[in-house]
């Protein structure tokens, strides 16, 4: 009667024989690289009547499980006869062995240990002695290289400063380097936080410029980063933007390294100061001369900036300032005198280049000259005008001539000219140097004099090698007369340029005065000439006796 009534009823599983209890086993490991996930199949014969919880223990033979991943845990195996779990390993960028994840099989209720016996040809994994149904060993196969380079990260333990605070950033490398490690850094200045002196001060940047770096020393893993913030009297929560209200670092690309997570750090900046009712104050901040072929130009401030004023628009910065510039020169492709309206951004610097035309003319240096003017609701203050300088870069060409031809007659003076390609302006210098030479010419057997020509002077007249000196408005020309001396044996005069460079007789060596642009250099064809000096006359033997009784 008892047997009847229970033959419609599964006996539950706490309750069975342990005859009658299923054999759980475990299949046999399945290689996988280090970062990977194994799953494992727990297997009951027969399938319970009911789900049973199975023991099992994760150990681990080096570094390679993950977090939490070894131990002991249950399983729940189902009606069906089986139940899968997972165990995760950890990509840890370390070279190291390749090696095992054991997972074993322990003793509970309601279940039996599988047991089988390897084939004899087949190579024993015993799981350090267990029985390979109770144990599966996980081979982790290491995916790193011996000389790996390090991943760069970057964090800061604040999230909020005032400005005027210093903010620190710490940069860390994943493994530790055997060299030291240069890593570049990008500055984040949306609203113009940084303190003067910091890179990146001065320029509204968005794009993480420009590259700084730190250097993290062989044997170690970190360094510091420190920006010091600006406390400016400028209200700069005043625009409709306030996530720009921060400052940030970021990694930049590089060599010894790769970039690693997070390579931003960004850290919001509180500012302390009240909105600026009083009027902007408008001044040159710099400008920028140059060369012709070259970019010159200025830089506005207003200050305190724009963006410090009530209902601040970005989209129409104030002020806008009236620019007017002249010019000397003709170096820009402008009028000699004209006007510029200046946008003056939210940063309070606003400025314009223009390029100096490389003209291939010689000609004075030139300038530019620009003042400031602004609305009512603004102020210009000093400076508020501003010349800078445009320099030429043509040479000035000297060319040397004789006046008159022809052998030089006993006591006949030696006439010639010295000219500029183009004639001088107020303050201009052009030093000439000169080389006389000749078949027995000797320094003291004539005298060297300037006889005409606007802004000419020579000085070592007693030399060789004189120099000519033309300088101020109107020095273009010059007459120089050579005299021999009485008694002098020179048969043949060479008077020269010197040449061009910076050699002894150089026209660019030190010592010379010459300042105009471009320098000054010596003519390629009008550069020299020679005369010879007819011989003196021979006595005839007679005499004449003059009017006073002298002999002659």
């Amino acid at each position: 009667m008892v047997t009847a009534l229970l033959a419609g009823f599964a006996v539950p599983a706490a309750a069975q024989s342990p005859l009658t209890e299923p054999l759980v086993s475990i299949k046999e490991w399945t290689p996988i690289p280090e970062g990977g996930t194994a799953t494992l199949t727990l297997t009951a014969s027969p399938a319970p009547t009911a789900p049973i919880t199975v023991n099992v223990d994760v150990t681990d033979s080096g570094d390679f499980a993950a977090e939490g991943q070894t131990g002991s845990r249950t399983v729940t195996i189902g009606t069906d006869g089986t139940a899968s779990f997972t165990v995760t390993t950890v990509n840890d960028r370390v070279d190291e062995p390749d090696g095992y994840i054991y997972v074993y099989v322990k003793a509970g209720n309601g279940y039996r240990l599988g047991s089988y016996v390897l084939p004899s040809w087949l190579p024993r994994r015993d799981c350090d002695g267990y029985i390979p149904a109770r144990c599966a060993g996980i081979f982790v196969i290491d995916n790193d290289q011996p000389d790996m380079l390090p991943l760069a990260s970057i964090g800061t333990d604040v999230q909020t400063v005032t400005e005027g605070d210093s903010v620190v950033f710490t940069i860390t490398l994943d493994l530790t380097p055997k060299t030291d490690v240069t890593v570049y850094l990008g500055i984040s200045d949306p609203v113009h936080y940084l303190a003067p002196g910091t890179p990146g001060f001065g320029s509204r940047n968005y794009n993480f410029g420009p590259l700084e770096h730190v250097v993290i020393p062989a044997g170690q893993n970190s360094a510091t980063y420190t920006i010091k913030t600006e406390d400016d009297n400028e209200d700069d929560d005043n625009h409709p933007y306030p996530e720009d209200n921060r400052i940030g670092v970021r990694i930049g690309s590089g060599s010894g390294y790769m970039h690693g997570n997070p390579t931003t750090a960004t850290v919001k900046v509180k500012d302390n100061d009240e909105p600026w009712s009083g009027p902007l104050e408008v001044s040159i901040l710099k400008s920028y001369g140059g060369t012709e072929g070259e970019y010159v130009g200025f830089m506005l401030r207003a200050d305190p900036s724009p963006r410090s004023y009530p209902n601040f628009d970005p989209y129409d910065p104030y002020p806008t300032a009236t620019v007017t510039l002249s010019q000397q020169g003709g170096y820009i492709a402008k009028p000699d005198k004209w006007e510029k309206e200046q946008r003056i951004p939210p940063s309070g610097l606003g400025g314009s280049l223009f390029l100096a035309v490389d003209d291939d003319i010689d000609g004075p240096d030139g300038t530019l000259t620009l003042t400031v003017k602004v609305n009512s609701n603004a102020t210009p203050v000093a400076p508020s005008t501003m010349t800078l300088d445009i320099r030429d870069n043509d040479p000035t060409v000297v060319s040397l001539a004789r006046v008159g031809s022809g052998v030089l007659g006993a006591g006949e003076a030696l006439t010639f000219r010295v000219s500029l390609g183009r004639g001088l302006v107020k303050g201009e210098i052009i030093d000439v140097p000169l080389a006389i030479s000749g078949a027995g010419v000797s320094a003291s057997d004539y005298t060297l004099s300037v006889k005409s020509g606007t802004g000419a002077a020579l000085s070592g007249s007693g030399t060789l090698t004189p120099v000519l000196r033309f300088s101020g408005a109107g020095a273009q020309m010059a007459t120089l007369e050579l005299v021999p001396g009485a008694g002098s044996t020179a048969t043949r005069y060479t008077i020269a340029l010197g040449p061009d460079g910076s050699g002894a007789k150089g026209f660019d060596r030190a010592g010379l005065g010459t300042n105009v642009g471009g320098g000054a250099d010596p003519s390629e064809t009008n550069n020299g000439f020679s005369v010879n000096v007819a011989p003196p006359s021979k006595a005839t033997g007679l005499s004449a006796v003059a009017g006073n009784g002298e002999v002659s």
